[in-house]
């Protein structure tokens, strides 16, 4: 394969239409800084001859550009004097198409599905996508490989990429011609043992035998090819017919449209004329009905007048008889007025008796409540100094509690990093030991590997070197002066003798070091293994040694903080403990004077509450702190409390009556005031009805039976306009379905001739076809009987076996 040109968009690097012109180069290199695309040449290649890349496998859509949507690669090149054309293409769908150019800028598609295109590349290149790559394209990494790899592997790499394993190949097919020219040799002196007795005239029988059997075959194989001739002919002919048939079934369809379409047609005209028929119908029926909108409104408006003129009738007897029942409510009205005056007097004067007896008790309440509250101001300050002496000797008792606290806490904590320090120290002493005889026995596996890996190449190139003397030495054993030479195809000049090497010996040698390399490399990994953890265990103690000892510095810190040495804590602890017992026991004795003072400044608090919004204390009573101070105030309470309620009750009483006084003489003036209305409005209605007339009962009802019959019209007309206007609608869609129908008429007339003609000729096709097939068939039968497809098929088979 050579290449020709090179086109692709989209692919990697090239995102822009990018074309590469091989034409008339023998030699080239491509060049390029890391990124320019070198690679992507090949990759683009390789792609567009087998779908698939060696470094992303199937997954090209990771070869996109970035933000492209799509790519495309044509790749034209030449194979034993053809051009060929394959080109593909990746976007929202997969497209693949392989061509041969049959003359300047004219191809022919050979392909154009993916997995037909895959096959056609690799008949013409000769090449599957696997061998490609490793023998005509080196993968990008393969030759890092080489180069990092083992003797073992780059030996494997280099006989991949250079086909080494022809060398196998033509010592196994030596071998193979060996064991062959021995079969045969054997075979034949056993053919001439039994061919001892053969003469002239059986061997003269054997070769008419084999004439004949020629002349047989030739005729088998002319009824063969005649047979597959009439095969084809046959399918032509069937494939015709069911054309026909279906071209058949078409215009059959066609026609059953078009009659569809005309009846469609026919029921469109007949729905015009059934809507056009309506409005006529309609139009008639309101002529017929006369109906006069203008009499109508006036009738409507004369009927108003007279339910007007009704109710002006009915508000003037309302209004007359409301006069009167107001007329009466405001002589009550008046007269309740009067009696509730003479009873607000009456209060007034119990309201004056009581008031002066509350404000009797209320001065002695105030006296008595001036001394209780400077006894209350006693008893605060007393409760606030006990409070503060309190709230002192508990802080003192907390802060002695706390160090107690502190001490126990440093204590426990010192002796626990202490432990902890000793299995550290332990620790980093054993994982020392062990670390270092993991590091001794690891650098013994490494020397031991090199040692096996060198004994192992070595075995393997002793093999190499006597599997090629082998080979060379199978070559020549079946070969002489003159042949050609089976690798380089030049004549044979010379021929040395060599003796075969033991192949057996070589594989068992290699073998045995293959298998002591395996296990060093083992042993080598399980001591690296064990060396890594072993100095991991040792870092990790070292670290943990370190963090415990950071520890029981940071408790020495704090016991100095704290003021204690963490020598003599244990004497400080009972320092503190005793102190906390004292300190509670100031406490306890102070909590107990604070209870006694609050509970009595409360009491006195509350009796005081009781009374504070009543009276106001007298400012200039002095303290008293006998035990008589609360039963005084509380007898003052009672005396001034009865009193106030009593004055309360008088007081409620008299602003009782006020208000039943207001409320009388409101309740009057409010009675005059809808007596004038009702007068008023009694006037306002008899000027009314008389503003309307009298009126006639017979022409009212006259009126009524006038304008029943008018609405019954304006109904009636209402419905018939709503029932033309549908009409009228329905007309003009049918109007306009139509038009569609005629259209879909001639749309299907046109298309029952075009399907006519199509059977025609689909029916002359197959008639062609089958005369064919009929002409062919009595031609191969030499006879003037139809074509029977069964006789057809058991003929193959008789051909099949040969039976002719």
């Amino acid at each position: 394969m050579r290449p020709v040109r090179l086109e692709l968009r989209g692919f990697t690097a090239f995102r822009n239409e990018t074309v590469v012109n091989f034409e008339g180069r023998q030699l080239f290199a491509i060049t390029g800084p890391t990124g320019a695309g070198k690679s992507s040449l090949l990759d683009a290649i390789t792609w567009a001859l087998y779908g698939r890349v060696p470094r992303v496998g199937v997954q090209t859509n990771q070869l996109l550009s970035h933000g492209a949507t799509a790519m495309a690669v044509r790749f034209d090149f030449r194979v034993r004097g053809d051009t060929y054309r394959v080109s593909r293409q990746r976007g929202k769908t997969m497209a693949a198409r392989f061509e041969r150019e049959v003359a300047p800028d004219q191809w022919h598609l050979l392909a154009d599905r993916a997995t037909e295109v895959g096959t056609e590349v690799e008949r013409v290149i000769g090449l599957d996508y696997e061998t490609f790559t490793k023998t005509v394209l080196l993968p990008q990494g393969a030759f890092d490989a080489f180069l990092r790899g083992d003797p073992g592997q780059r030996r494997d790499i280099l006989s991949g990429l250079l086909g080494l394993s022809v060398y196998e190949q033509m010592r196994e097919s030596a071998q193979a011609r060996v064991v062959g020219a021995r079969s045969r040799a054997e075979d034949q002196r056993a053919q001439a043992e039994r061919l001892a007795d053969a003469t002239p005239e059986a061997i003269a029988a054997i070769d008419a035998q084999r004439q004949a059997i020629a002349a047989r075959m030739t005729t088998v194989r002319q009824q063969r090819e005649r047979l597959s001739a009439l095969v084809t002919l046959e399918r032509e002919a069937s494939e015709r017919t069911r054309d026909a048939a279906a071209a058949q079934q078409a215009a059959s369809n066609a026609a059953q449209a078009e009659t569809s379409a005309r009846e469609t047609l026919t029921a469109a005209e007949q729905a015009l004329e059934s809507a056009t028929q309506a409005l006529v119908r309609i139009g008639t029926e309101r002529a017929a009905l006369a109906y006069d909108a203008e009499r109508h409104t006036a009738l409507k408006q004369q009927a108003e007048q007279l339910v007007q003129r009704a109710q002006a009738r009915a508000d003037l007897e309302r209004l007359e008889a409301a006069a009167v029942v107001a007329q009466q409510a405001c002589e009550q009205a008046r007269a309740a007025a009067e009696a509730a005056t003479a009873g607000a007097k009456t209060a007034r004067a119990a309201l004056t008796k009581a008031t002066k007896a509350r404000d009797t008790a209320r001065t002695g309440l105030a006296s008595s409540a001036g001394v209780a509250l400077a006894t209350v101001a006693l008893l605060r300050e007393t409760q606030a100094r006990l409070d503060g002496e309190r709230v002192a000797a508990e802080r003192g008792a907390s802060e002695a509690e706390q160090r107690v606290s502190l001490i126990e806490a440093l204590t426990k904590q010192a002796s626990e990093v202490r432990a902890e320090l000793e299995g550290a120290d332990s620790e980093v002493q054993r994982t020392t030991a062990a670390a270092a005889q993991a590091e001794a026995e690891r650098v013994a596996s490494d020397a031991a590997q090199t040692a096996a890996s060198t004994r192992r190449d070595e075995a393997v190139a002793a093999r190499t070197l006597a599997g090629r003397e082998s080979a060379a030495a199978e070559m020549r054993r079946g070969l002489a002066i003159g042949d050609p030479c089976p690798v380089c195809g030049e004549s044979i000049t010379s021929l040395a003798e060599h003796d075969a090497p033991d192949l057996d010996a070589a594989d068992a040698a290699v073998r045995e070091a293959e298998t002591v390399l395996q296990a060093a490399r083992a042993a080598r990994e399980t001591r690296m293994q064990a060396a890594t953890a072993a100095h991991a265990h040792l870092e990790t103690a070292r670290g943990r040694l370190a963090s415990v000892q950071a520890r029981l510095d940071a408790v020495e810190a704090e016991c100095a903080s704290a003021g204690v040495a963490l020598a003599t804590i244990g004497k400080a602890h009972t320092e503190a403990t005793k102190q906390v017992a004292t300190a509670r026991t100031a406490v306890a004795e102070i909590t107990t004077r604070a209870t006694s003072n609050g509970e009595r400044e409360r009491g006195l608090a509350l009796l005081l509450a009781s009374v504070l919004s009543e009276v106001q204390p007298d400012a200039g009573a002095e303290a008293d702190d006998g035990k008589k101070l609360e039963a005084t105030l509380q007898a003052a309470i009672s005396k001034h409390a009865t009193a106030a309620t009593a004055a309360g009750e008088a007081e409620r009483a008299a602003s009782t009556a006020d208000e039943a006084t207001r409320a009388a003489t409101t309740e009057a003036t409010h009675a005059e005031e809808r007596a004038a209305s009702a007068a008023t409005a009694e006037a306002e209605a008899r000027a009314r009805l008389e503003a309307l007339g009298a009126g006639d009962a017979a022409d009212g009802e006259a009126l009524l039976a006038a304008l029943e019959a008018a609405d019954v019209q304006a109904k009636r007309d209402a419905e018939l306009d709503q029932e033309a206007r549908a009409a009228e609608s329905t007309r003009a869609g049918e109007a306009s379905r139509l038009d569609e129908r005629r259209t879909a008429l001639a749309a299907a007339n046109a298309d029952v001739s075009a399907r006519g003609v199509a059977s025609s000729v689909a029916a002359e096709a197959a008639r062609v076809a089958a005369e064919a097939y009929a002409v062919q068939w009595r031609k191969l039968n030499d006879v003037t009987t139809a074509p029977d497809a069964e006789q057809l098929a058991r003929w193959g088979e008789r051909v099949g076996r040969d039976e002719v």
